[in-house]
This record gives C-alpha cells, sequence and structure tokens, in this order.
C-alpha cells in the first residue's frame, strides 16, 4: 500500500493492488483527487462506483467497525467512535 500526500501531509490518495483511490470520501479529498493530474476516466468511474456502494452501506447500516469487529448499528457499547 502507498499513500500519495497533499503540500499540507493530509493522505489524498491510497494505492491498493495498483488501484488507486481517494483516502476517504469527504468533499475536499475527492475533489483534490477528481483534479489531479494523473486521473484518467476509468479512475473517475471506479471512484464512483466505490462511492455508491459506500453510499449503498450507509443506508442499509453495514459499516463495521476495523478495531473491534462490530457493526456500527449495534447494540453494544465500545469505547471508541466508529
Amino acid at each position: 500500500m502507498s499513500y500519495t500526500l497533499t503540500e499540507t501531509g493530509t493522505v489524498l490518495t491510497e494505492t491498493q493492488q495498483g488501484i488507486t483511490m481517494p483516502a476517504d470520501y469527504s468533499f475536499a479529498t475527492v475533489n483534490d483527487y477528481i483534479h489531479g493530474p494523473d486521473v484518467a476516466y476509468e479512475d473517475l468511474e471506479a471512484l464512483c462506483l466505490g462511492m455508491a456502494d459506500h453510499i449503498d452501506k450507509l443506508r442499509r447500516g453495514e459499516f463495521i467497525c476495523d478495531r473491534c469487529g462490530l457493526r456500527k448499528d449495534s447494540e453494544q457499547s465500545t469505547e471508541h467512535e466508529f
């Protein structure tokens, strides 16, 4: 895995197995990513599909915490935020 950083040191993209995507789906990060110099149509298409999948998971409440393995909508309390 490798990262691309902005001028201020914020992670802009992460590359896994040859696929580069924004580090998160915040407006600022996505905006910086799509206006990058090496972004091709296929990258934008993959981004749209990834964001659509992310939105679907949000609607279904399917997010699972990487730290504890619990679903975000779980009744069990955690010591940390998701």
